[in-house]
């Protein structure tokens, strides 16, 4: 399946999200005085150290008369995202637009406590998503299609509280090529019918106490990306990388800064890397 879920750019990444309900208001959209402020608009800089300028790109949230999340594009980049939703407003499919005039459709099919995810862009891939109570997303599992049967390939774990995730588990196939220095070199070459999973990353997340611009749109929640539809704002990630015999290999942070509007909305999030830094302004209507 194409990757809907990771671009390199953080523009990227906003445009290919998986998107849910604004479970909180079915509102006339053009009635400004009987909802609450929503993203209208976010200018992302990209600053790599030791270059002459910096990447701007912008991005424009569009909405239809029930509230609903209708679009997400970026005119500079040319990508855009076009969403479809059911009488009840859960979603039913993505049409994506992207710069190279590739275009698929992702389509969502709702169970019980389960939503699963295909592709045109690859019919032989599908993403299946297990839900709680509270329609967040408890765990992701991602199979291929062997021409028989449907086969595993990795999954993750999410834990949430007060409607934040404050917990990523990423669980990997010890004999996938890709992951074949941490599995081991044992494993290379090897002929595997099966499927050995290892816990490959532990991602735990701290937040602010104010309100998440995205919570509404509920789109971070089927990604890979789910922290970002927490109900407050992530100030830290702090990643654990782990083998396959449950040794530790590293660990890493990321930081995010805030400064707030007088509504306690985000007016700016600063994330500095080791190599570059995203600054982020956001404008809402």
């Amino acid at each position: 399946m194409r990757n809907t879920y990771t671009f390199n750019s953080f523009i990227i990444i906003l445009l290919l999200v998986l998107v849910s309900c604004d479970k909180e208001s079915h509102k006339d959209d053009t009635d400004t005085g009987n909802r609450d402020p929503r993203l209208k608009k976010l200018t992302a800089t990209l600053r790599i150290n030791n270059y002459s300028y910096d990447e701007i790109n912008e991005v424009f949230f569009r909405y239809n008369n029930k509230n609903e999340l209708a679009s997400i594009a970026s005119p500079f980049l040319g990508d855009s995202v076009y969403f479809t939703y059911r009488q009840d407003g859960k979603i039913t499919s993505a049409f994506y637009q992207e710069t190279d005039d590739f275009q698929y459709t992702s389509q969502y099919t709702w169970g019980e406590n389960t939503v699963t995810i295909t592709s045109t862009s690859d019919p032989e891939a599908k993403i299946v998503i297990t839900l709680n109570n509270n329609e967040n997303m408890v765990k992701m599992e991602s199979y291929e299609y062997d021409g028989t049967n449907w086969q595993l390939t990795n999954y993750n774990t999410y834990t949430w509280i007060n409607e934040n995730l404050t917990r990523t588990e990423i669980f990997v196939d010890a004999y996938s090529k890709a992951f074949t220095p941490e599995a081991g070199t044992e494993f290379e070459g090897t002929n595997h019918s099966g499927s050995l999973f290892y816990k490959y990353e532990d991602v735990i997340y701290t937040y602010d106490q104010k309100e998440n611009p995205f919570r509404k749109f509920y789109f971070y929640k089927f990604s890979e990306n789910a922290y970002m539809g927490s109900a407050n704002n992530a100030i830290s990630a702090t990643t654990n990388r782990i083998n396959i015999i449950g040794e530790h290999i590293n660990t890493f942070t990321q930081s995010f800064i805030y400064t707030y509007q007088e509504t306690d909305l985000p007016e700016t999030k600063l994330e500095e890397r080791s190599n570059s830094s995203y600054f982020q302004e956001f404008e809402y209507e």
